[in-house]
């Protein structure tokens, strides 16, 4: 469990989860194809690209709730209000 970790944990490989970053990295490998292989792995390619918008949109569903998650945090850490009636009572 992750209960018990008193330090924030941080994102020690940036972008690796980010979608769009790999997207581009994917893209710039098939334009180069280095290694020349780009024609024989069509198939595999095309698998792929078949999911690219799909996988496109959920991140950025994902990237969404992040943002709201760390907007609500810093929220969280600088007001302090009442449930009941609305008032902010420290900034």
């Amino acid at each position: 469990m992750l209960s018990d970790i008193k330090e924030p944990l941080d994102d020690i490989l940036p972008g690796f989860h980010n979608i769009k970053f790999r997207f581009d990295q994917w893209d710039q490998a098939i334009e180069n194809d280095k290694a020349g292989r780009v024609k024989q792995l069509q198939t595999e390619i095309s698998r792929i690209e078949k999911y690219r918008k799909e996988m496109l949109d959920f991140y950025s569903k994902i990237e969404l709730v992040s943002f709201l998650h760390g907007l609500l945090t810093m929220i969280q850490k600088s007001v302090i209000f009442s449930l009941i009636n609305r008032e902010t009572y420290c900034v």
